[in-house]
C-alpha cells in the first residue's frame, strides 16, 4: 500500500487573504441557508490592511439558522474564520443580520429625504 503525506497549504498563501476570507465564508453560508440568492455579504478591510470586518445580510429565516440555537452555530463560523485569518496575522469580525434590522427604530431617521 503506498501511502503518502498531505501536503500544508494554506489559501490564504494561494490567494488574497480579503478574497480567501470572502470565498470561505460565502462556501459555509451558502451550505447552510435556503435562499443564498437572497444573501449578500459586504467586506470592509481596516486601513492597516489587518482587520477584516464581514456584513451578511440575509433574509429572517436564513438570520435564525445561521444563528443557531443559542448562537452556537455562528459562533462556530466566528471562529472557523478568525483560525483562518489569524494563520495570515490578521483579525476579523462578522456580523449577520437581516434587512430589516438596518433600520432605526425612529421612523423620522427612516424617511428617505
Amino acid at each position: 500500500m503506498l501511502v503518502t503525506k498531505a501536503k500544508a497549504f494554506s489559501l490564504i498563501g494561494i490567494m488574497d487573504s480579503s478574497m480567501a476570507l470572502r470565498e470561505f465564508l460565502e462556501y459555509i453560508m451558502g451550505q447552510l441557508i435556503a435562499q443564498p440568492e437572497e444573501g449578500a455579504i459586504a467586506h470592509e478591510l481596516s486601513e492597516d490592511g489587518t482587520h477584516h470586518k464581514f456584513l451578511v445580510t440575509l433574509t429572517k429565516d436564513d438570520v435564525g439558522k445561521i444563528v443557531g440555537k443559542n448562537g452556537h452555530t455562528v459562533s462556530a463560523i466566528r471562529n472557523l474564520l478568525m483560525a483562518a485569518a489569524e494563520r495570515d496575522g490578521q483579525s476579523v469580525s462578522l456580523r449577520v443580520v437581516a434587512p430589516h434590522d438596518f433600520q432605526s427604530e425612529d421612523p423620522a431617521e427612516n424617511e428617505d429625504a
